[in-house]
């Protein structure tokens, strides 16, 4: 009698206080966090509707053609997954015969229709599905189908797909101890900045990286490296990660602690977890509040960056801090990275990155990787998977050729002559030539300026704007990102465009130039334009920077990167990968199919090498292996033409 008028009203708070907050509620009475008395006795003991340690004490069904609803009013659900009696996981199916059918109007189905007319039952739901029998994809309770994902397995090859594809996701994640050890362990619920509730469930890659560093601390490793691509959710894995040590008694009451090298990045990552609710966050912004912390001995998760460990000395000496490493490629080697492992002397060290480095200088693969795993790497998270995968999209590079260029047999005459009527000797020359050809004397020529500006707004107006999506303008350096913006704005007001531009980078050093002084912006004036730039409906329209904004800046509505400068490897990888994320514009309804980088200064060459992976046991970069990959280009353009048996291609 305590326990079903609980139950009840849970699951019918989901047609009056919204799918999602209902869930949520829901979700804490099945994990067991929810506590009752029962008549009779003096204390409360906490609800226990399914048994996590004990798999085979649960029931569990699978159900089809299953129909809910008042009379008139019923709905049908192809599949069901019951645990206990409670519907866990729906599951759409459509027809593989079809051309003009897909999983995606499954997935519409269930969120735009069933989950809508029917809320009570989904309020128990831990994950939705939808399939044709060609591909298959999940989401979250409230989550629009377009946004469901794939699941898979790092192990399995990244180009697997179709029927064999389907089978391996529905072998993977529809077992009953992944579906609990979703419910479980990797559940969160983010606050919306409207007031509302958003549900977040997991990427295989996350639940794949999280458990292996699980593992890793109980097995007593001290150390591991995740290579995961930019984009694809490193902060909610170790938001994951840090949730499983915090609840495994077998790890002890541990400190997570994450460290960052850039304090945009803490608040980010503070934000992030504040809204979805982790438990006992601590930020230790200065040196004083880290070294408290620890000396304190306390336990929960703590952020900060990595100078707030130098001369602090040993701060704490248990095994059972839990170091995890955002950007593990920067600032970790050399004596900040010392005084760190210095200060923790017995703590473990996972480091997360996107852009491994080895060279001669620096080898992120043997600081954070153990020998005994494959190349280094405790897991994998490939571009190439991502993309497949539909985690991320793919970027498309443009050259663009505006339409100014040197005359540089007319600029040879005129030096000449120049250098003539000076009586300028050779050495007098050669430091004047040095200067004149140095690459931002060309780049600031004012002719050139108007020629890239002008070429930005008609390829942004053309190709970008249509599509509800924005762009960023990376500078050369300060100087040129005044004058861009000045061109910019000059040219959208001569056009009459409803564009709007905002510059963000380093300013108000004592020698920068007076009229900079409004490009001097507060930490929260930045967080500001960084939150408009997101929102469809307000500008900035373009961001224009030269270093600022470059790494760790995620903003799923930019689509095109106007690069004006040179840059390379990482930090060249991690620039053009800011177009990589999914997005679809709310107003318009357009998905983000690719991300593109229109090249105006020439590092077609050097994207190549930034794409490349790094090679943990040499210096340098993984040469490409040209034979293989024309054997694998037959092969693949065998299978492709095997499709066309019997038709004439002439």
């Amino acid at each position: 009698d305590e326990v079903l008028p609980e139950i009840r009203a849970r699951v019918l708070a989901g047609a009056t206080d919204g799918l999602v907050p209902a869930n949520e509620a829901m979700t804490t009475l099945l994990r067991g966090d929810h506590t009752v008395k029962y008549v009779g006795t003096d204390d409360y003991v906490p609800l226990r509707l399914i048994d996590f340690d004990n798999l085979d004490e649960n029931d569990f069904v699978v159900s089809d053609e299953v129909t809910f609803g008042p009379p008139g009013k019923e709905s049908r659900y192809d599949v069901v997954l019951w645990v206990n009696g409670i519907p866990l996981v729906v599951i759409e199916t459509k027809t593989a015969v079809n051309s003009s059918v897909s999983w995606l109007n499954g997935a519409r189905d269930i969120a735009n229709v069933y989950a809508v007319e029917g809320p009570t039952f989904f309020t128990p739901n831990v994950l939705v599905a939808a399939t044709d029998g060609k591909e298959f994809h999940y989401g979250a309770a409230g989550q629009p189908g377009e946004h469901w994902l794939m699941w898979g397995s790092t192990q399995d090859p990244y180009y697997l797909d179709g029927t064999p594809r389907v089978k391996r996701s529905v072998e993977l994640l529809l077992t009953p101890a992944r579906v609990l050890s979703v419910l479980r362990d990797f559940t969160l619920f983010e606050a919306t900045p409207d007031g509302g509730k958003r549900k977040l469930i997991p990427r295989y890659p996350q639940v794949e990286a999280a458990e292996a560093i699980h593992k890793r601390v109980l097995d007593g490793g001290t150390k591991g490296l995740i290579w995961h691509y930019q984009g694809t959710g490193k902060t909610l894995l170790m938001g994951f990660a840090a949730l499983m040590l915090l609840n495994d008694d077998a790890v002890g009451g541990p400190t997570i602690l994450v460290v960052l090298d850039r304090l945009d990045l803490v608040e980010q990552v503070e934000r992030q977890f504040r809204t979805v609710g982790l438990p006992r966050l601590t930020v230790a912004g200065t040196k004083a509040e880290l070294s408290q912390a620890l000396k304190d001995d306390k336990r929960g998760i703590v952020v900060t960056t990595i100078f707030r460990f130098e001369d602090v000395g040993v701060l704490n000496d248990r095994d059972n801090i839990i170091v995890m490493v955002d950007e593990a490629h920067r600032t970790q080697e050399g004596q900040l990275g010392d005084l760190m492992r210095a200060a923790l002397p017995n703590a473990r060290f996972f480091g997360l990155t996107g852009t491994p480095i080895s060279d001669k200088d620096r080898n992120t693969f043997k600081l954070f990787g153990d020998e005994s795993d494959p190349g280094y790497v405790l897991n994998s998270y490939s571009m190439e998977r991502s993309i497949v995968d539909g985690a991320s999209v793919p970027v498309h590079v443009e050259t663009r050729l505006v339409n100014w260029h040197l005359d540089k047999g007319a600029l040879d005459e005129a030096f000449n002559e120049f250098a003539d009527e000076e009586n300028l000797t050779d050495e007098e020359r050669d430091v004047l030539a040095g200067k004149a050809a140095h690459v931002k004397t060309l780049l600031l020529n004012p002719d050139r300026v108007t020629a890239v500006c002008e070429d930005i707004l008609d390829h942004y107006t053309a190709k970008i704007a249509p599509l509800g999506m924005k762009g960023q303008v990376v500078a050369y350096d300060r100087e040129l990102v005044v004058a861009y913006e000045k061109e910019l704005n000059r040219l959208i007001s001569e056009r009459d465009l409803s564009y709007t531009t905002a510059v963000v980078m380093t300013a108000g050093g004592k020698d920068d130039p007076t009229d900079w002084a409004k490009y001097e912006l507060t930490r929260q004036q930045e967080a500001d334009i960084k939150a408009r730039f997101n929102k469809p409906d307000t500008g900035p329209t373009l961001l224009i920077v030269t270093a600022k904004l470059l790494t760790g800046f995620d903003a799923p509505i930019e689509q095109v990167m106007y690069l004006d400068k040179p840059l390379r490897r990482h930090t060249l990888f991690q620039a053009i990968t800011r177009t990589n994320r999914r997005y679809t514009n709310p107003v318009t309804g357009q998905e983000k199919r690719n991300g593109l980088i229109v090249d105006y200064i020439g590092v077609g060459n050097q994207i190549a090498q930034a794409l490349k992976a790094a090679d943990p046991e040499a210096g340098g970069k993984r040469p490409v292996d040209v034979d293989a990959l024309a054997a694998e280009f037959q092969t693949k353009i065998k299978t492709c033409l095997a499709r066309f048996d019997g038709i004439d291609r002439t």
